[in-house]
């Protein structure tokens, strides 16, 4: 399987950054010394996420318009370098992905939905594309970027059928889920429990996780509900030429 990783040159980081107060290590390794107590009975039956998957919609697309805050950071000991950061803005048929910085090596892709058109460019081009639509296009595109080819919602399912397999922690509504055994450079999940969202995957290449490993975290706030998209949203990068194309949103919907 294809390894998943916010920033390739991990290895290569330097401890340079800004000091935060708690750091996911510190949570992890205080999890490393105790096991969460089973709520979950191991089974082979079918685990029921309904109950998730429905308060995931209702904060999507419950409010007439919502923001969703995201970043992509490294997280190395006590320093904290972001990658990536940004908004994703969705009401019905409705999407903008704006990027306000990023560090990535392979440019981050903006969308905006202006007068029915989508339009699509990466971070700091000066060139864009209008893509063709098709129906609920923006909402199928918006669930991908929420949760990239399922990854969170695997680990979850993963941790609910067999909870001895992870080592857990908890700081007020958030959980953190990690894996006993690392794989493949996924290590984890954060989840908030009420009402339940899943905020953030963790990868490191790592087998176990100590003081000095290298996190990559991408993290998805909560939505914020609004009443409206703001209009200062809704304008386009100025001096930028967008090429009306044929392609769609699922030529950048990749599923490992």
């Amino acid at each position: 399987m294809k390894r998943i990783f916010w920033a390739l040159a991990i290895l290569s980081l330097m401890s340079v950054g800004v000091m935060i107060t708690q750091t996911t290590h510190q949570k992890i390794l205080a999890a490393q010394t105790q096991s969460e107590p089973s709520t979950s009975k191991e089974s082979n039956s079918e685990i029921d996420l309904s109950t998730e998957g429905k308060q995931i919609e209702n904060a999507v697309l419950g409010p007439k318009a919502v923001k969703i805050p995201f970043s992509a950071f490294i997280e190395k000991g006590n320093s904290k370098q972001i990658l990536t950061s940004g908004n994703m803005y969705y009401s019905r048929g409705n999407l903008f992905v704006l990027h306000e910085k990023s560090d990535q090596k392979d440019r981050p892709i903006n969308y905006a939905t202006i007068n029915g058109k989508l339009y699509r460019w990466e971070f700091g081009a000066k060139q864009g594309k209008i893509l063709k639509r098709y129906a609920r296009d923006t909402e199928a595109l918006l669930s991908y970027l929420l949760d990239v080819s399922f990854i969170k919602g695997s680990v979850y399912r993963n941790y609910r059928e067999k909870p001895s397999n992870f080592l857990v922690s908890q700081e007020g509504d958030t959980k953190t889920i990690l894996y006993k055994q690392i794989s493949e450079g996924f290590a984890g999940i954060k989840i908030q429990e009420s009402p339940f969202w899943m905020s953030s995957f963790l990868s490191c290449e790592c087998v176990s996780i100590t003081s000095t490993t290298a996190l990559a975290i991408f993290e998805i706030n909560r939505p914020i509900p609004l009443e409206k998209i703001p209009d200062s949203v809704k304008v386009l990068p100025s001096g930028m030429k967008f090429k009306p194309t044929e392609a769609t949103v699922e030529s950048d919907m990749v599923y490992l």
